[in-house]
Order: C-alpha cells, then sequence, then structure tokens
C-alpha cells in the first residue's frame, strides 16, 4: 500500500504529485430564443393554412 497523500492535496489516478488542471475555458455566452412573429394561441387558426385550431393541428406536437 501506498501512503495516502496529505490532507488538502487532490487524490490523481497516477497516485502521487500534483493534479494537472486543466485551463479553464470559457463557455460562451447562451443567447435566449427571440420569437420572430406573436405566438399562436391554442384557439387560434394554424398557421400551416389547414383550417383547423391550432391546438387540434400542430399545436398537439408541443
Amino acid at each position: 500500500l501506498s501512503a495516502a497523500p496529505p490532507q488538502g492535496q487532490p487524490l490523481t489516478a497516477q497516485g502521487g504529485g500534483q493534479a494537472e488542471t486543466a485551463p479553464q475555458a470559457r463557455p460562451e455566452p447562451v443567447m435566449p430564443f427571440v420569437r420572430e412573429g406573436r405566438k399562436v394561441g391554442r384557439n387560434e387558426p394554424c398557421p400551416c393554412g389547414s383550417g383547423k385550431k391550432f391546438k387540434q393541428c400542430h399545436g398537439k406536437l408541443t
């Protein structure tokens, strides 16, 4: 058995030495979704042109 590393030292797969830290990559800022048109109401006609209500046509997909 090998000796445990001193208190406060991270454990490594090699069993000894300092743990190497990867350079911190900055994540790209997440841009919020911006709707181009207005939101379709559930009881409005579906924008696909079927003549059905949105909730009975493409609204079922959501």
